[in-house]
């Protein structure tokens, strides 16, 4: 951090008192000034300096202090430079660059692929002990929740606009982070009996929200207008939103975060921050924007080139510096003359004195018309002419190892490997596996993420609505603790590829026999599928239920309880346990 005094007096006088309204009323919605703006340059959409401030600004006040570094003239010790982001610009850059590079692209689309797939299951996991029931009992309640909760996901009756189900939302809910890194989510309550449930969906998108923010890396205070109110703790109390109405004229809507009595959640924010006291996100892609621009002109200066040389198939070369014209006499002199065939061809052509039947119509040479690059070769040579056929230099054999070695370190910047980037595996089974499961890592860790800001407060509002109908039963449901035991869960997605399958079997075998997963859970990570389900489902089909190794048949049971039943089992045993 800078030790320039003289930054932060600036900066706590512009965010203290009149000044900082002053200067925020010159700004418009999204935080740019009102006047005297251009379309930035990709340096300047990421950050302004002082003493280079943004086009239209005078923010001499936002410091440009970045700290320290080998890499910054005079040295480690020297007091480098801060920068302050805009995150309305990268919002944009960030989505120039999502449809102009294939790199960017790729990125962001291939993190969708893995992290949410198909879409994530959830796993119930009720707390057992602290409810007071039988594991058995969670089991059957698990179970049932588990399928009402699929079913709702499936229909897309419960997104508001019908333009999407639950889990392909999961996937739009990625794209969005990842390119934006600043996702609103507006939960609806209809009365619609036609649907499953009460609880609907709509994603708002970034630049509805009536307002945004700046950054400052040497002091990240939110004092900027950014279209979320606030109470004294920083908790989100209340989303300023541009809707369209019928007529489709915008107008300003206030939407609470959560209901004061009914505690139901109206809007969900997801973002990552990367700064203390940070309230909005900013594209992940805004670091390198320059240099997705880079590739993108490079590929196109190469492709250029390939198609310029495609046009030209072959040139000519004269050992012997013959200045002669195929069109003149065969001498080639300078008296030389044109000869018979010559003279009768031309825009103003005229037959020899010598020829004999010449048709007018055949004394001008129709022009040839070349449709395609490299379709078509005029061949009209000379003496001592030798054709020499021109073989493509574009792109040059080291281009495609450079562009991949330049990608490389953009993907892994983003936790992703070049091979997963690319889909291409070309290492021995040993490292393509450990390059897949440092990958895999980053996306449990962005599976977890989407599950605490989407799907969790989802899950709990989708839970309510079903307890309130009547349809799901769980005791105790208005205590903190009791609530958390009932929502305990686990968001199950598609499994870490596997590159070996039989390999793969092999190691969930012992892991089960061992006791380190269980059979539900194995299902689940391989395909999706319900465990006891698939052990029902073969059990008709062949008379066994499979087992792990080592373990005796279980005693068949009559068959699996109705929901009536479940939740009259759990009822009646909380009851007990309680009295």
């Amino acid at each position: 951090m800078s030790d320039n005094p003289s930054i932060f007096k600036r900066v706590s006088d512009y965010f203290a008192g009149d000044n900082q309204n002053e200067k925020i009323e010159k700004l418009d919605i999204r935080g740019e000034p009102k006047e005297n703006m251009t379309r930035p340059s990709p340096d300047q959409s990421i950050a302004f300096h002082s003493g280079d401030p943004a086009p239209g600004r005078n923010d001499s006040f936002l410091s440009d202090s970045r700290s320290g570094g080998s890499g910054w003239p005079w040295g480690v010790a020297n007091r480098g430079r801060s920068r302050t982001l805009n995150h309305y610009r990268m919002l944009m850059n960030g989505r120039d660059a999502y449809h102009d590079s294939v790199q960017a692209r790729a990125i962001v689309s291939r993190k969708a692929d893995n992290v949410a797939g198909t879409g994530l299951r959830v796993e119930p996991l009720p707390v057992a002990s602290i409810l007071g029931i039988s594991d058995m009992s969670a089991d059957e309640w698990s179970r049932d929740v588990a399928h009402r909760y699929d079913l709702c996901m499936r229909d897309k009756k419960q997104n508001r606009s019908e333009t999407m189900t639950g889990y392909q939302s999961q996937h739009f809910y990625i794209i969005s982070k990842e390119r934006d890194n600043d996702v609103f989510i507006r939960l609806y309550y209809s009365g619609d009996r036609g649907l499953q449930n009460a609880l609907q969906f709509e994603f708002i998108d970034a630049t509805q929200i009536k307002g945004s923010t700046l950054t400052n890396t040497a002091a990240p205070y939110r004092k900027f207008k950014d279209g979320i109110e606030r109470d004294d703790r920083g908790r989100e109390k209340a989303y300023n939103i541009l809707v369209p109405d019928a007529n489709g004229k915008i107008k300003d809507v206030t939407v609470q975060a959560m209901g004061p009595k009914s505690k139901r959640k109206f809007m969900l924010h997801g973002f990552t921050p990367e700064y203390a006291g940070q309230g909005r996100g900013y594209s992940p892609l805004g670091f390198a924007i320059q240099k997705f621009e880079n590739i993108t002109d490079l590929e196109g200066a190469h492709i250029k080139k390939a198609i310029n040389q495609s046009a030209v198939m072959m040139t000519v070369e004269n050992d012997i510096n013959d200045p002669g014209d195929p069109t003149l006499g065969v001498d080639g002199g300078q008296n030389a003359m044109p000869s018979e065939v010559v003279s009768q061809f031309g825009d103003n052509a005229v037959p020899d004195s010598t020829a004999i039947g010449v048709d007018p119509r055949a004394m001008r040479m129709q022009g040839a018309e070349i449709k395609e690059p490299g379709s078509t070769v005029m061949i009209a040579p000379g003496r001592g002419d030798k054709f020499k056929e021109i073989g493509l230099k574009a792109p040059a054999d080291a281009f495609h190892e450079f562009l991949d070695a330049f990608t490389a370190h953009l993907s892994a910047a983003t936790g992703m490997p070049i091979e997963v980037l690319l889909m291409r595996f070309n290492q021995n089974y040993s490292a393509s596996r450990a390059t897949l499961i440092l990958f895999w890592r980053k996306v449990v860790i962005d599976r977890e993420e989407m599950a605490a800001d989407y799907l969790t407060p989802h899950y709990e509002m989708w839970m309510s609505e079903e307890i309130a109908a009547g349809r799901i039963q769980a005791p105790g449901w208005s205590d903190p603790v009791l609530r958390a035991a009932w929502l305990n869960a686990a968001w199950v997605g598609m499994p870490l590829p596997d590159i070996d399958p039989s390999k793969t079997a092999k190691a969930a075998e012992i892991r089960t026999a061992l006791g380190h997963q269980t059979g539900k859970r194995g299902a689940r990570e391989y395909n999706g599928s319900d465990f006891d389900t698939n052990a029902s489902t073969l059990e008709r089909e062949y008379g066994e239920r499979p087992q792990p190794p080592g373990q005796k048949q279980p005693p068949a049971q009559a068959g699996a309880p109705g929901a009536q039943a479940i939740a009259e089992a759990v009822v009646d045993e909380f009851e007990m346990r309680r009295d």
